[in-house]
């Protein structure tokens, strides 16, 4: 237990310079980490000091739900009912159906319906939980009511359609269909049938039509973001995922995504805040970890590059991009023999890189080995390597 308290005091300490202001994101972020790397106890300690945060009482149920604690599962959901109680009763059906109380279920699915939106009937039926119920009596009266309008029957059909590749028949419905109550999810649901088959201009329209009618519509914003990482507005994506940051803030992947979307616009120092505060969460994370080290390389700090690299090939040897990633940096501070080295491990994990046979033959080349170098670039002209190919005809007479 004293470890654990350690290990909740030194993370509150290292995010006090970074999201204070958000102690409920933190406490959550904090959980999610424990959870990822196997300190459930850690996890349930932090949650347990939330009460009156609704996505970390959720996380806490599914905790419980996972180790098969149905009961202590139910009362947290409970306990957080009134915030989003919409999501809570569905969840709740769920958790019941698990237990096979059939009665109990169908009343919170009861409740669900109480609200706008409800699930569709083909979602629903897609969670396994309700199959241990399907056949009950319960079950069948609740679906025995007419329980959607014909205009949101419509809509499940098209959903249906466009999950089956067959678009045009989903578009000729959605098109069509006029019902004021989704008219946004109609449009994301248009413009996401638009993405799918690489329309984007058309999908934009959709979208940024759904998101004006609802502007805090996180599927739509997320699907936005895609449609311009896809089209390569990186000014565009960069609003749109700051955006999500603001409204979607229980999502961290949210800082990686800023963190690359910055990169590629050249701005390395606000790059760097953002994947720092992401490893302040989860300091763990191979993936930010490595663009870390891609942001710290393009601002030219080589040491510190060097550092995180090390780093990253005693946790994953097996991965030739963080041999070829450092090879790339000594061979820019000319270390020939330190880049040969590591070109030379990456070649072994995957020998088809016309780019490191090349680099490696440079490396070889200035360490005075004629005959390594040579043998290098012949290889990576044989990949269709033009600068290979000049180094054979200039140096080794071929």
């Amino acid at each position: 237990m004293i470890k654990i308290i350690v290990n909740i005091i030194i993370i509150l300490f290292l995010s006090l310079g970074t999201q204070a202001q958000n102690p409920d994101r933190d406490s959550y972020f904090q959980a999610l980490n424990f959870i990822e790397t196997q300190k459930t106890d850690s996890a349930i300690l932090i949650l347990n000091s939330k009460p009156d945060c609704y996505q970390c009482q959720n996380l806490l149920s599914q905790i419980y739900y996972d180790k098969g604690d149905f009961l202590k599962s139910i009362r947290i959901l409970k306990s957080v009912e009134n915030l989003y109680p919409s999501e809570t009763n569905f969840d709740l059906a769920k958790i019941f159906a698990k237990m096979g109380f059939a009665e109990e279920s169908v009343a919170y699915l009861e409740k669900h319906f109480d609200y706008k939106n409800p699930k569709f009937y083909s979602e629903i039926i897609s969670y396994n939980e309700f199959e241990t119920i399907n056949t009950s009596s319960e079950w069948r009266d609740f679906w025995s009511i007419e329980r959607y309008s014909k205009n949101a029957l419509k809509l499940e059909e098209a959903i249906y359609l466009s999950s089956q590749k067959k678009s045009n028949e989903a578009l000729q419905i959605l098109q069509e269909l006029k019902y004021s109550a989704a008219r946004e999810i109609i449009n994301y649901r248009l413009a996401l049938i638009y993405y799918e088959l690489e329309n984007y201009s058309e999908s934009l329209k959709y979208i940024q039509t759904a998101i004006e009618q609802k502007p805090k519509y996180i599927d739509a914003l997320n699907l936005k973001l895609k449609i311009e990482l896809a089209t390569e507005k990186t000014d565009a994506a960069l609003f749109t995922n700051s955006e999500l940051l603001k409204i979607d803030i229980f999502t961290p992947q949210h800082m990686l995504t800023q963190a690359e979307l910055l990169l590629k616009a050249n701005n390395t120092e606000q790059a760097l805040k953002y994947v720092n505060e992401f490893l302040v969460y989860f300091p763990d994370n191979e993936e930010a970890t490595h663009l870390k080290t891609l942001i710290l390389t393009e601002d030219q700090d080589f040491r510190q590059a060097l550092i995180e690299l090390n780093i990253l090939i005693d946790k994953n040897p097996s991965e030739k991009n963080y041999f070829v990633q450092r090879a790339d940096i000594y061979y820019k501070l000319e270390s020939w023999r330190f880049a040969a080295n590591d070109y030379s491990m990456a070649l072994d994990i995957n020998p088809k890189q016309p780019e490191a046979w090349y680099h490696y033959g440079v490396c070889q080349f200035n360490l005075n080995n004629k005959e390594k170098a040579c043998h290098a670039w012949q290889k990576a002209a044989n990949m269709k390597n033009r600068a290979a190919a000049k180094m054979l005809y200039k140096e080794c007479g071929l």
